[in-house]
């Protein structure tokens, strides 16, 4: 069998010419390749396969490429060095290198000028076909044109800075921003220069003033520090000290934020009180890359949200009426105003403290609602509806929000995009989230999200949205007590004024992540809101992934509501969780979303370790043990190849968990049982030691959970075939051995 391969490159904003085909087989493959036009170092780049086919896989909802396809790319930046964080950086494996990624999505920072090639190399388990994309040529932010001379300014706390000395370019211009100001406001020095074609350079070790809430505006830009030594301390002071709100806001109502590099910056505030996000958006923003930055001591990192677009976007009319409640099955809603609503408008009904979409249930085929008729001569005045409110809504004397907009759907302020987190640190979330981002196109990658100081934030990172998105070669840490360390979620699937009618999350690579557990009884959640949010995903990949769970560790990785969703080749170490879950695959079975469909196991390795009958000496590490769970609801589920061990694993009163390989309490089909299909039996599971090696000694690393099954019992090659089959440590292998690691 042959490949065949069509490669239509996205660069710059315009298209290329497609590669030469190659003779025609059983794979199609169609690529992008994204960055902003400016080409400017560094630049964020996302390459995307998604659009490619496969002729083994078959498109009736049986198969689809994006889980039956690996790619591994090489992006011809060899010197780009390895990643700081992540599940891959102790063990010095392939992926470690920043130059390295798997999946249908990747992404890549080049930070010096040059041309680079990147590569890719794509298998289907039966063909294997390497191809090279179109160079990507990287301009210098020295050489570009929009920096050139009087456009790059140099500012000092309370120095003169010289052009040409220090750091500082020859030709920019110089500010002493105690001089210019009063006081060393970094505030100022944006409001009054942050704008098209400029980079902003700010002082190496000098510390600045965050003072006052900030717009930025413009295409192109740069602010970074210039000099060696410490990056520019940034301290949030005067109106933005305890406050809820943003300090840096990208785009706005009355322009646009695109091209912009933040670098090198250390920002935050100082202790408990201090609440305020550092960057956020009230407008349209795209191409926006923060790399290397140091945040602390804030309320979010970044925040952003489709919420601000939707009150751009929409028309609103009025508010449900008081008169009676909405209920489940009613398709005329009584509103104080029908201004600006019109028939064929899609529609939605809010709660005005920002709460769940209320057109979310029992919608033939989850078509959206539209509306059908508007009456504004009764009395009160009503609005038809196609289809009816499928969700119970508010009791007599609850608010609610009419939300309208026209269709097709071409909002003045779309959702955002092409939005970089790379190499930073977010620390000591005090009310809030760490991240909060929301994209056509997003990557996180190589970050450290640690909450181990304060008791009032949320999620380490919670994603309302990704299109298309990388989640890779990140550390979370520490998460609270009801929260998670990353949450993935979606936008409501009836609609929204930004996002329009049927939008999920999807094509997403979450890889190469190390997940430390806090107090957080569920550490990784692909899932909605609650039951009553119709919000999707699909094709999201949890592949290489290292996860450590806590005393409170209940479940590590949980699935709800799957379409084709893969957790493959991760490590689940339960050693300290009483009893609990490694993962949970849930069914949604009476909820607002569709039940879950396909979810995929492959491959993963589940331990929980014990070395003496004394669990350790801790009698916690005892409690019972499921590796695999599989809520009622859930259908076409499969489970294959999956090593467990926990060999002192016992379910006793009070003890709910019983001590299995996979516990299935569905009626929609599960692949897979214990000693099946490749996986551990439920008797190997206390019997059989795989013998692990624990390199590191102290079970810290990917490497330490891979089984020697030289002269040991444990039948490491016992593993079926599957489509996509690998090594977490990319480690070539021709055995198919069973877990995250060949023997």
């Amino acid at each position: 069998m042959k490949l065949f391969l069509a490669l239509m490159l996205w660069a710059g904003g315009t298209f290329a010419a497609p590669f030469p085909a190659v003779p025609s087989g059983p794979i199609l493959l169609s690529a992008q390749v994204k960055h902003a036009p400016s080409a400017i170092a560094p630049l964020s780049v996302f390459f995307d396969l998604t659009n490619s086919q496969d002729s083994l896989v078959p498109t009736n909802g049986v198969g689809v490429p994006f889980h039956d396809m690996q790619c591994t790319w090489d992006f011809g930046d060899p010197s780009s060095g390895n990643w700081n964080y992540g599940a891959n950086v102790a063990d010095g494996t392939p992926l470690a290198s920043r130059n390295r990624a798997i999946g249908l999505v990747a992404a890549h920072v080049y930070e010096t000028a040059g041309t680079y090639t990147a590569s890719v190399s794509c298998t289907d388990g039966t063909n294997t076909k390497n191809y090279s994309m179109a160079p990507v040529t990287v301009v210098s932010a020295d050489t570009a044109p929009a920096f050139a001379g009087n456009n790059t300014k140099c500012f000092a706390a309370n120095t003169l800075p010289v052009a040409g000395v220090d750091g500082c370019p020859a030709g920019a211009l110089v500010y002493n921003l105690t001089a210019e100001y009063g006081s060393a406001d970094f505030d100022q020095a944006l409001a009054n220069h942050a704008t098209s074609s400029r980079r902003l350079l700010f002082k190496h070790d000098d510390s600045f003033e965050l003072s006052t809430a900030v717009s930025v505006l413009g295409t192109t830009g740069y602010v970074g520090m210039y000099g060696t030594g410490a990056k520019p301390d940034i301290l949030f002071t005067g109106s933005l000290v305890n406050v809820l709100g943003t300090a840096i806001s990208l785009g706005n109502s009355l322009g646009l934020a695109s091209d912009w590099r933040w670098v090198d910056l250390r920002i935050g505030g100082s202790g408990v009180t201090s609440r305020t996000s550092i960057f956020g958006s009230g407008g349209h923003a795209n191409h926006l890359l923060f790399l290397r930055l140091d945040t602390h001591d804030l309320g979010n990192a970044l925040s952003l949200a489709h919420n601000s677009l939707d009150a751009l976007n929409d028309v609103v009319t009025g508010t449900i009426t008081t008169l009676g409640a909405v209920v489940a099955g009613d398709t005329v809603l009584q509103v104080n105003s029908t201004t600006g609503l019109a028939v064929g408008q899609a529609v939605a009904v809010q709660s005005t403290n920002g709460g769940n979409d209320f057109s979310v249930k029992n919608i033939p085929d989850y078509r959206g609602i539209f509306i059908t008729a508007v009456d504004d001569t009764s009395s009160p005045k009503t609005v038809t509806l196609s289809a009816p409110l499928g969700q119970s809504g508010p009791s007599v004397g609850t608010t609610m929000t009419v939300l309208a907009w026209t269709v097709p759907h071409n909002p003045t302020y779309p959702i955002y995009d092409h939005i970089f987190v790379v190499d930073t640190k977010v620390e000591r979330i005090v009310s809030g989230i760490g991240l909060y981002p929301t994209g056509s196109r997003v990557a996180i990658l190589g970050n450290y999200l640690n909450d181990s100081d304060y008791s009032g934030s949320e999620f380490l990172m919670r994603v309302p949205y990704m299109g298309k998105g990388v989640i890779g070669n990140n550390t979370f840490s520490n998460a609270k007590a009801n929260k998670s360390a990353l949450t993935l979620r979606a936008p409501p699937y009836p609609g929204t004024p930004t996002y329009g009618l049927r939008v999920m999350t999807e094509y997403v690579m979450v890889t190469g992540n190390k997940f430390v557990a806090g107090l957080e009884a569920t550490t990784v959640t692909v899932m909605p809101k609650n039951e009553q949010s119709d919000e999707r995903h699909r094709y999201v990949h949890v592949v290489g992934n290292l996860f450590i769970a806590g005393v409170n560790t209940t479940i590590l990785m949980q699935v709800d509501n799957a379409d084709t969703d893969v957790v493959r080749n991760n490590v689940f170490d339960m050693s300290l969780a009483v009893g609990g879950t490694a993962i949970s695959i849930s069914g949604n079975t009476g909820h607002a979303s569709p039940q879950g469909y396909r979810a995929l196991v492959y491959n993963n390795t589940i331990v929980k370790r014990s070395t003496s009958p004394t669990c350790d000496g801790v009698a916690v590490k005892c409690g019972g043990f499921v590796a695999v769970s599989v809520a009622s609801g859930a259908s076409a589920v499969q489970v294959a190849n999956n090593l467990v061990y926990a060999p002192l694993a016992t379910s006793t009163p009070p003890d709910w968990f019983p001590v299995t390989v996979v516990r299935n309490l569905t009626t929609g089909g599960v692949t897979g049982a214990p000693g099946t299909h490749g996986n551990t039996s439920d008797v190997q599971l206390i019997n059989t030691n795989p013998n692990f090696l624990n390199a590191s000694g102290v079970w810290s690393q990917a490497s330490d959970y891979k089984p020697n099954c030289t002269g040991s019992t444990y039948p490491c090659a016992q593993g079926i075939a599957l489509p996509v089959w690998g090594d977490f440590l990319l480690s070539p292998t021709t055995s198919r051995d069973i877990g995250a690691l060949t023997h």
